[in-house]
């Protein structure tokens, strides 16, 4: 088939492409499902011989759905012609596989250090500063400078924003790793300078241990500790290297604690959070919950189905749902269920409702008034609407 077309199932209308194509795009009205998806196309001249195998993939946010036809015979479409595609038994329904991302986690074990993108920081408490970077410049004749970090989670566990002079390679082992940049420029020491922490040519490895709070970096061929140099006015100047590993976080003192943060690509789940709903009173009526969701954007979250005491529930806005209970005049308390779902992202999640039993109590079954007494007050507690009946 040849030719590229928008198709709107809701309106029917079409827009050719201009360049032929083996794509076709169906916009499909918000609510169909699988069961009542037809799709209608029509292509360029086409010839089609016995026995040729023709697929037609619909790709959705949810599925991907594929039919898999065998020609029996020869056929010739001199022009263009209409084809229908109709969802039934023969085709095959699967998931759409769920997208990874990438983030940038915080590194807690030594084990976890491999090849791969990561991220040099350190955490200098002095004057309250807090992270900072190491930079990857393409070649240094000084120090590299100490430069914070702005786009740290709120736990410490993940930078939320990386830019490319941020990123180192790492290759090797932790007992021999090199550390490169974008350029494959070397970080190295200086064997004999404090201030000898350089990016260029020169090759070295870096032995990794475990130290509290994160990790120290050695180098291998000078036996010296990659580290923050902390003014005298308590501020982080730049990164250096010390014959010892230092953990300063005072004026004038070197902090050797390296925190890495790794690329790593995660699969993030889509879900919809929700919170239970207790103490509905026997009476029952309307009432509103909410529910958030996490890792899919669009809101297309509905309600599935309600069971138990509940009788009713809708969505009134995004993040909102709003519930009817029957009243329960039983004895016993009851329950029931809301669940929800979204569709595109094939997820649900379910809201327990617990419904109170009904009460009718008196404080006082019995009174006793003496020969003087007009009025006295007895209390009732009740589920239901009641009244008096008097007598002599």
């Amino acid at each position: 088939m040849a030719g590229s077309f928008q198709f709107n199932l809701e309106n029917g209308e079409m827009t050719f492409g201009e360049t032929p194509k083996s794509a076709v795009t169906v916009t499909v009205p918000d609510g169909t499902t699988l069961a009542g998806l037809s799709a209608w196309f029509v292509t360029n001249p086409f010839t089609l011989t016995a026995d040729d195998e023709l697929e037609i993939v619909i790709n959705t946010n949810a599925h991907i759905i594929k039919k898999n036809v065998t020609i029996a015979k020869s056929f010739e479409a001199a022009n263009a012609y209409t084809l229908n595609l109709t969802i039934d038994d023969k085709c095959t329904v699967s998931d759409a596989p769920v997208e990874p991302v990438t983030k940038w986690i915080k590194v807690t074990s030594l084990g976890d250090i491999t090849d791969g993108e990561y991220v040099f920081s350190s955490y200098i408490t002095a004057s309250g500063y807090g992270y900072g970077y190491l930079p990857n410049p393409e070649n240094t004749s000084s120090v590299p400078l100490y430069t914070t970090i702005e786009n740290v989670s709120a736990d410490g566990t993940e930078l939320t924003a990386v830019t490319d002079d941020m990123i180192w390679q790492f290759t090797g082992t932790t007992s021999a790793m090199t550390i490169q940049n974008a350029d494959s420029k070397y970080l190295y020491t200086n064997d004999n300078s404090n201030k000898g922490v350089r990016v260029g040519t020169t090759s070295c490895t870096w032995q990794i241990a475990t130290v509290t709070g994160g990790f120290t970096f050695k180098n291998t061929t000078s036996n010296r500790y990659l580290a923050v140099y902390i003014n005298n006015d308590g501020t982080p100047s730049d990164w250096r290297c010390y014959t010892s590993a230092g953990t300063g976080n005072t004026a004038n003192s070197n902090n050797s604690t390296i925190i890495l943060f790794k690329k790593t690509t995660v699969t993030l789940d889509p879900s919809i959070n929700v919170t239970d709903v207790a103490g509905v009173p026997a009476r029952g009526g309307e009432g509103t919950t909410t529910y958030t969701i996490t890792n899919f954007a669009n809101d297309d979250v509905t309600v599935k189905s309600v069971s138990g005491c509940v009788t009713a529930a809708t969505k009134t806005a995004d993040g909102t749902i709003t519930y009817t209970v029957a009243p329960n005049y039983t004895g016993e308390a009851t329950s029931g269920t809301i669940v929800l779902e979204s569709a595109a992202n094939r997820v649900s999640a379910t809201i327990n409702v617990s419904q109170l039993a009904d009460t009718f109590t008196a404080a006082r079954t019995a009174v006793e008034l003496d020969a003087t007494a007009t009025t006295t007050t007895v209390t009732i507690t009740s589920d239901y609407d009641w009244t008096i009946d008097t007598s002599n």
